[in-house]
């Protein structure tokens, strides 16, 4: 199940913090990020976004994109559910959007 702790829990991990299964809040793992960030810049991408943007009153995109030296790539199987995002995200966001046509087993 996917959810805005467990995303931005492994977007640490990913970053070389040693992030125990349970135990740690939210503002932990935003505390460990931020310092991982402050001096070098990070692309964030974030598989299937539209499974986590609407499960908390300031979505986790908002947060990451608010954040200095960090650039998200957010995808998502259904881009009408990206219009959904918020305005005030959306405006911070400025997203970009790059679609690509459907694929097939070939």
């Amino acid at each position: 199940m996917s959810n805005p702790y467990f995303t931005l829990m492994e977007v640490v991990r990913q970053l070389g913090v040693a992030v125990p299964s349970s135990g740690w809040q939210m503002t932990r793992l935003k505390e460990e990020l931020e310092r991982i960030i402050a001096p070098v810049p990070v692309p964030v991408a974030i598989d299937e976004v539209d499974a986590i943007l609407f499960k908390e009153r300031e979505p986790l995109v908002y947060y990451l994109n608010r954040l200095p030296n960090v650039t998200l790539v957010l995808v998502s199987n259904r881009f009408e559910d990206l219009a959904g995002v918020p305005a005030r995200a959306k405006s911070s966001l400025q997203p970009v959007p790059v679609i690509f046509p459907p694929h097939t087993a070939e």
